[in-house]
């Protein structure tokens, strides 16, 4: 009997150590969680000048889900931590862009506002992530980024926006050929993606009294370049067995709609997306004789 409880105890401490560890990654996650931009780089052992620094964002929800932004256009990611490593550990996997599929593996020590990354050229090995900050003699890159005020965890969200937090994936109803649709919600941002060519990053508005719920989204950025920035989109939402449905006028009407359902007066574009659920690592349960 001694020697069951004895193995029972033993066994039971990867399963504790497990969860202590997943709450770490959750608690680092949400340290993370919020719009940084890159202030300054270095590659080759050098610091690029400030004038040389591209101007890059890297939005980060609170289960991993990321948006990389350039002038270039943007791509979904990704991104899994160690925070009990020496240094920390990010892993970053492509999601959609070029990249698509391919995983960077990196460093990083996060300072208050300021978050510093040295990572690997998508694609390359596990085995050649970096040891230090040093890039010299390496095709490593050092990102030091600065958290934006805007939209970022400094900002708690008020409490009729709290069901909205997260990032949430699903289709266009009646277009479900058409690719998946993302829409990742932090504090009063948010950003909308189908792919590199059609995305929107806004901010939110819930106005009170209105039923259904109305949700005002002003365009801060896009692509198409053309669609006009600082246009208010009008729409309705609601979050019923975990689903969020959100609709707007498909002919880029300003009003807010009537209802969920189309009818042959009123052409809806509507989404049906579910909640992303933050990853878990899967534990390594003993191996017993």
């Amino acid at each position: 009997m001694k020697r069951i409880i004895g193995l029972g105890f033993v066994l039971a401490i990867p399963v504790a150590l497990f969860a202590d560890n997943a709450n770490d990654v959750s608690k680092e996650l949400k340290a993370l969680e919020g719009k940084w931009k890159a202030v300054a780089m270095e590659a080759g052992g050098k610091p690029f000048p400030k004038e040389g620094v591209p101007d890059f964002t890297f939005i980060v929800a609170a289960d991993g889900k990321s948006i990389g932004q350039s002038s270039q256009g943007e791509y979904q990611a990704t991104i899994t931590v160690d925070p009990k490593k020496g240094p920390k550990t990010i892993d970053n996997l492509h999601e959609s862009g070029a990249q698509k599929g391919k995983k960077q593996y990196g460093i990083y020590k996060l300072e208050g506002d300021k978050w510093t990354v040295c990572m690997t050229r998508p694609g390359v090995a596990e085995g050649d992530r970096p040891k230090d900050f040093d890039t010299k003699d390496t095709a490593n890159v050092v990102f030091v980024f600065e958290l934006l005020k805007e939209g970022s965890k400094h900002q708690p969200p008020a409490a009729e926006l709290q069901p909205l937090q997260g990032t949430w994936e699903g289709v266009m109803v009646g277009q479900e050929s058409g690719g998946k649709i993302t829409i990742t919600i932090t504090g009063n941002s948010l950003h909308f993606h189908r792919d590199t060519n059609f995305w929107f990053e806004t901010t939110i508005t819930l106005p009170a009294g209105t039923d259904p719920q109305q949700l005002h989204a002003t365009i801060k950025r896009c692509a198409p370049p053309e669609s006009p920035i600082g246009k208010v989109v009008v729409a309705i939402f609601k979050i019923e067995d975990e689903t969020l449905t959100l609709a707007a006028g498909g002919d880029g009407s300003e009003g807010a709609p009537k209802s969920f359902e189309t009818t042959e007066n009123q052409g809806l574009t509507r989404y049906e997306l579910r909640k992303v659920q933050p990853q878990k690592q899967n534990p390594q349960p003993p191996k017993t004789r």
